[in-house]
């Protein structure tokens, strides 16, 4: 009688098991929200920012791009064409992100699509006509880093250079978010140039030029000139600033000035 009961006992377990997972899986017919969807860069990521870097041009050494993706589905792009045109081209528009919520449709205010992008952690891919990422040799210049707040917009004030403490803290630098701009202080003369940010904390200065003040000592000016000429990569915090090449040693230590 015992065994009986146990026997029992364990069927209406088997059968009420049954009929929840039955029921689990019924609501999740009626109501399909799949993981990918769950997890996708439109509500995992934070992607409002601003993205950019030198996409591959067919005449020219390549285009600098800025894109400014805003949380109310606003963008701003800005590009130009490197060695061919000084001035910027702007386009703003809205952007709709695609139904698995990992890339947006860029449009303009003439209901004109401009181009798709994959959204990803710091970054956006440029994907072709069909949404599909870019293959072939040059497919890794298509990303768009995204900048680095802790980066932009701040004053840096030098504090080493090639390994030696600067004494005298006359030279910085800022780097403005909004026209791709370096600009600050030598040491003595004022200097201004541009900057573009890739994947993996890359870094690149261009077109830097100072004024021709007449210094007592040239070591500092010439010393940081050459470290905007040089770096190719950075390493920031929230009060500490690095330019480095390759993985030498850092060329020159900055501090933010508050």
């Amino acid at each position: 009688m015992k065994k009986n009961t146990i026997i029992l006992l364990c069927a209406i377990s088997l059968f009420m098991g049954f009929n929840a997972c039955k029921s689990k899986n019924s609501a999740s017919e009626e109501n399909p929200i799949s993981i990918a969807t769950l997890h996708s860069a439109q509500n995992s990521l934070d992607w409002a920012g601003s993205y950019m870097g030198v996409v591959p041009c067919a005449d020219c050494p390549g285009i600098e791009t800025r894109i400014t993706l805003n949380k109310d589905g606003t963008y701003t792009m800005i590009r130009r064409y490197i060695d061919k045109d000084a001035n910027a081209f702007e386009t703003k528009g809205t952007f709709q992100w695609n139904e698995a919520g990992n890339a947006v449709i860029l449009t303009d205010l003439r209901d004109k699509i401009i181009t798709n992008y994959a959204v990803g952690e710091n970054k956006l891919t440029q994907l072709d006509a069909d949404g599909k990422v870019l293959s072939g040799n040059l497919a890794n210049n298509y990303i768009l880093a995204k900048a680095d707040p802790l980066l932009v917009g701040k004053r840096w004030r030098l504090v080493e250079l090639n390994g030696k403490p600067v004494e005298k803290k006359d030279a910085y630098m800022i780097l403005d978010l909004n026209t791709n701009k370096v600009s600050g202080n030598l040491g003595c003369n004022t200097f201004t140039g541009a900057y573009n940010l890739r994947i993996g904390n890359r870094i690149q200065f261009s077109q830097v030029v100072a004024t021709l003040k007449m210094c007592l000592d040239m070591e500092v000016e010439d010393g940081l000139k050459n470290v905007l000429n040089s770096a190719d990569n950075y390493n920031v915090s929230e009060k500490k600033l690095t330019l480095n090449r390759a993985r030498m040693a850092p060329l020159a230590r900055f501090e933010l000035v508050k």
